[in-house]
């Protein structure tokens, strides 16, 4: 209904053309029965005082469940903090024009077995951790456009939990987050950080199905951590991976603790101070004196001899000439192999040499040369393969004239 003017008929009062009081009344009516039949907003408090959020009790706010606090104008909570319910949201307007203050010492929101989000606010908490999140169950935490300035981030406990950061700056005057638990999801996108000790994000012996950090530029002392965790990615579950990228690493800290860019289900790439995850692996064999038993004529046979396993990055190598990939996701490789070949006895005796992926020889990959005892032939066998975890790599000679054994004295291999 469009609005409907009380004409009073003021500058004329006497000429009784103005609205009667039954017209008064029929207007008010009208107008006031479609404002009240409007649903009422049950689930949005505007918060501009304290007086506008629950009653505190033993210096806790506990948060109405499946509502959207909005706060409106600075608040300061001095110690009182605020516990979240289920689906609880709180939110200021914006992050450059509210702030919240709280001098407390336990931590500011706490949410326990509930989803929560905290977004649109900028947060002083220097006391005190900003959050304390603990999870039983599958819940999620999301946290969008906050600033912050305080002690620390906080401890996140989960269990099959997600975790979600969105443009989320500031600063503390200790650590940063610290993670217990299984989680299915952290999720960090573009922040600009410090921290003053600890590590900014440490994952301790948390597990995870995924983790995702991107954009995040971070101002950091030394002795302090950018991540922290397990190392040989026990901080990833069976079939999870993790991607760091384009981070921005200022300072005299430590990018990585226990973690490694080589480890297996880890990708780092494009950040200032820690080298891109690169799969690679190599071998060498040299002055091998161990034969290569040849059982007959064209029977491949893999390599004798003890190889030097050189440089890994999730692969495994062993003496036995074998490079093994551990990566949590499929790579194309090249792979080179390079030996010098020579029969024990004899002369002008054809061999050839090949790759052997999973112990198949692939007959593709053969090249061929003629060499004598005491006289070797050169043979590099270039190749490539799309690699899937557990996938290993061997190179297999064969004797192309007789049965007499080949010697391979010299030899490298390498998937990169």
């Amino acid at each position: 209904m469009a609005r409907q003017v009380l004409n009073p008929n003021s500058s004329a009062p006497n000429d009784k053309l103005g609205d009667t009081p039954f017209d008064y009344t029929a207007k008010l009516n009208a107008m006031t029965l479609e404002l009240f039949s409007v649903s009422t907003l049950t689930k949005r408090v505007v918060v501009n005082t304290l007086t506008d959020l629950p009653t505190a009790v033993a210096g806790v706010i506990t948060l109405a469940a499946d509502t959207l606090y909005v706060q409106a104008d600075d608040l300061n909570l001095s110690t009182t903090r605020l516990v979240l319910g289920a689906n609880t949201v709180y939110s200021g307007i914006d992050s450059l024009v509210v702030s919240l203050s709280y001098v407390g010492t336990l931590p500011l929101f706490t949410m326990t077995n509930v989803n929560g989000s905290v977004k649109d606010l900028a947060v002083t908490h220097l006391n005190a951790p900003l959050f304390s999140f603990s999870d039983s169950g599958t819940h999620v935490l999301r946290v969008s456009d906050v600033a912050y300035a305080g002690s620390s981030i906080g401890t996140l406990g989960g269990s099959g939990s997600s975790v979600r950061f969105t443009n989320f700056s500031g600063s503390t005057t200790s650590t940063g987050m610290a993670f217990t638990g299984n989680w299915r999801a952290l999720l960090f996108e573009p922040t600009l950080s410090a921290i003053a000790s600890g590590s900014f994000i440490n994952l301790g012996s948390a597990t995870f199905d995924s983790i995702s950090i991107s954009e995040t530029s971070l101002d950091y002392v030394s002795g302090s951590f950018f991540i922290s965790g397990a190392s040989s990615s026990a901080n990833i579950n069976a079939g999870g991976f993790a991607v760091i990228t384009n981070t921005n690493l200022k300072g005299a800290g430590t990018p990585l603790q226990q973690i490694t860019p080589d480890d297996a289900f880890f990708n780092f790439i494009n950040n200032n101070k820690i080298r891109d995850t690169r799969p690679d692996g190599l071998l060498s064999l040299q002055g091998n004196t161990v034969a290569t038993t040849i059982a007959g004529a064209n029977i491949p046979v893999l390599t004798a001899g003890v190889w030097v396993v050189g440089p890994l990055g999730q692969f495994t190598g062993s003496t036995g000439g074998r490079l093994t990939y551990i990566g949590g996701k499929d790579a194309r490789l090249p792979v080179t192999f390079s030996a010098s070949l020579a029969p024990t006895l004899s002369t002008g005796i054809a061999m050839s040499a090949y790759i052997a992926i999973n112990g198949s020889i692939v007959a593709a990959s053969r090249r061929q040369g003629t060499g004598s005892a005491g006289g070797p032939t050169s043979i590099t066998l270039p190749w490539q393969h799309t690699f899937s975890t557990n996938d290993y790599v061997e190179v297999f000679v064969e004797n192309n004239t007789n049965a007499t054994d080949i010697l391979v004295s010299t030899a490298i291999g390498r998937v990169n």
